[in-house]
């Protein structure tokens, strides 16, 4: 059953009512991942494409990437946002992992917009302790021109 290439390395939604499995693009899975995984949904993320199969480890109101299916709440819909909002303003995704933003980059943004890149820059720290969640993250954050 798992053989299909595309099941190694599509982004997946299944749903059980209706019951259906959904081919993502990178911007529809930031979509379904702004918000908190249904429990009649999951999601499937191959973090490394190809090289493992992922949908044995779905599980209803998870996000399945590598060996592991995640719990996905509002809280980490608001975390995906600021993550997206961070990597807006130039901060890489290497960086994101760091306790404390660069000032190299840091310095190129507006005084005024600090506090908000500060509190975003906090938000990550249960993600900084899990990093697979910013792994994640770098998979729904990075641009797919051209895809919906």
């Amino acid at each position: 059953m798992y053989t299909t290439t595309a099941l190694r390395s599509d982004l997946l939604l299944v749903t059980s009512d209706p019951l259906r499995v959904t081919k993502l693009s990178k911007t529809r899975l930031r979509r379904v991942l702004g918000q908190a995984i249904s429990p009649t949904s999951a999601v499937v993320v191959p973090l490394r494409p190809g090289r493992k199969h992922i949908l044995p480890h779905a599980r209803w109101g998870r996000v399945a990437v590598d060996d592991v299916a995640l719990p996905w709440t509002e809280h980490d819909a608001e975390r995906l946002s600021a993550v997206v909002r961070l990597r807006r303003r130039g901060f890489s995704l290497a960086a994101l992992a760091r306790a404390a933003p660069a000032f190299s980059t840091l310095k190129n943004i507006p005084h005024r917009t600090w506090t908000s890149v500060f509190e975003d820059w906090g938000s990550l720290d249960p993600w900084r302790e899990r990093p697979v969640y910013l792994d994640l993250a770098a998979t729904a954050s990075t641009s797919t021109r051209g895809t919906a």
